[in-house]
């Protein structure tokens, strides 16, 4: 039988000794602890054996089962691209994000909209209409079988009446559907009061992302409203008010300020009697481009590792649970199904994207919305730009709203090798080692 390695492998030396190494594959999601041996197998596979061919014979169809080894480059390729067309054409869900608003009720002092924060921008119920409209047609044409909405800002809790109003329009005609609806906030938290929360639990609301940068010297300088006015305590007691009926991530973003005081936030959200209805805590680094700040790409190249690996370690000792920061995406960009409403009834493919006219892919209007979904999704072409990347299936090109700001181009990369050659490296050695300590 002919095999040969898999582009995809990662070996991590597991010991100082080179007694022991870890391999993982990023298509296959595989992992196992090697020799030496087989290490120079895979590393060398592409030519002549020799001595390794008996080897080979030994493991070969374990190494072919977990993907480590495969009959051909081409067909591994033919393979990677099947998978991505797969992602992109799923059916089982639809997935709309709407902005209810440009505005926001905080002045963050990093934040990515700024330019936008215009309170006057807010949704029309003509827009609302046509958007409950445009979900149903979306519903009857790729006939999913769940649809997640997810309303962003801005900040969309100034407009919690017509939250509800379309949660409650949208969900009738998901339901007549037979389709199952999951509704999520990205939010402040500032205005979560326990009212709207009531309400939009019978419709599906199931969790909200809130940030909360630090303990409130640092939060309260990080995120003030428009009167300069702290927010920690505010966000913490609606937090606390609504714990018995939806679960919330925790989100950080964090500068060389504020960094060391997210561990001792962590445990004054369990202190608090939070830890329960804490799904997750996540936390990106802050960046600045020279003129304003970006908190919310999904980027980690530019991480110091050490800092990085030093927070995923605070969390999980506190039994916290964290994103898997091994497997980043590919993010929603590349699903076909996957839509960004503004308050204009302008489409876009991501969120980061909303506000810039040039990154429009249509409006609720646009009769081939699908097709010029795909369109912008080809137009990227992940594998002429990426196609030779052992972290291609993990990364699927990087975030691309940090590309376009990195390049001045909608199709720039994004590249993370980076942050996987140190941070996730670590992480796929740090969960090896966890796994040989069970056995």
């Amino acid at each position: 039988m002919k095999i040969v390695p898999s582009r995809f492998n990662v070996i991590i030396p597991s010991a100082p000794d080179g007694r022991e190494f870890f391999l993982y594959n990023t298509f296959s999601d595989s992992e196992a602890r090697i020799t030496p041996e087989l290490k120079g197998l895979l590393e060398n596979g592409h030519g002549a054996l020799g001595p390794n061919e008996a080897l080979l014979s030994a493991y070969a169809d374990e190494l072919v089962d977990l993907g480590f080894m495969v009959g051909s480059l081409k067909e591994e390729n033919t393979s990677i691209q099947e998978w991505f067309a797969g992602k992109r054409r799923n059916q089982e869900e639809l997935r709309v994000t709407i902005l209810p608003t440009y505005g926001c009720n905080l002045r963050c002092m990093y934040c990515f909209q700024s330019d936008l924060n215009q309170p006057s921008s807010k949704i029309s119920p003509q827009i609302i209409l046509r958007i409950v409209e445009w979900v149903g047609e979306r519903m009857d044409s790729i006939r999913p079988e769940k649809l997640t909405l997810t309303f962003f800002g801005g900040e969309p809790l100034l407009h919690r009446k017509e939250i509800i109003a379309m949660s409650s329009l949208i969900t009738d005609e998901a339901c007549r559907r037979g389709v199952y609806t999951v509704i999520n906030l990205i939010t402040n938290g500032t205005l979560l009061d326990a009212d709207f929360v009531n309400a939009m639990v019978p419709l599906g609301l199931k969790g909200a992302k809130i940030t909360l940068d630090g303990m409130p010297e640092f939060h309260d300088r990080f995120r003030c409203d428009a009167k300069g006015k702290g927010t920690f305590e505010v966000i913490l007691n609606n937090l606390f008010k609504n714990k018995d009926k939806m679960k919330f991530t925790i989100g950080s973003n964090y500068n060389h300020e504020n960094v060391g005081s997210l561990p001792e936030m962590y445990d004054y959200l369990l202190e608090y009697g939070l830890g329960n209805v804490i799904s997750q805590v996540n936390f990106k680094p802050i960046f600045q481009d020279g003129k304003k700040s970006f908190c919310d790409t999904c980027t980690y190249s530019e991480i110091d590792p050490a800092v990085h690996l030093g927070l995923i370690e605070e969390v999980e000792k506190r039994d916290l649970k964290t994103q898997d920061w091994v497997a980043l995406g590919p993010c929603d960009f590349h699903r076909r199904n996957s839509f960004t409403i503004d308050p204009q009834g302008k489409i876009y493919k991501c969120e980061g994207f909303a506000g810039m006219e040039e990154a429009v892919i249509g409006d609720l209007d646009t009769k081939d919305i699908e097709e010029k979904s795909e369109e912008c999704i080809r137009q990227f072409d992940v594998f002429g730009k990426c196609g030779d990347c052992t972290y291609l299936p993990i990364c699927g090109g990087g975030c691309r709203y940090w590309g376009y700001q990195k390049t001045g181009d909608l199709n720039g990369v994004a590249c993370e090798k980076g942050y996987f050659e140190t941070v996730a490296k670590e992480l796929i050695r740090r969960r090896g080692e966890d796994k040989r300590g069970e056995d």
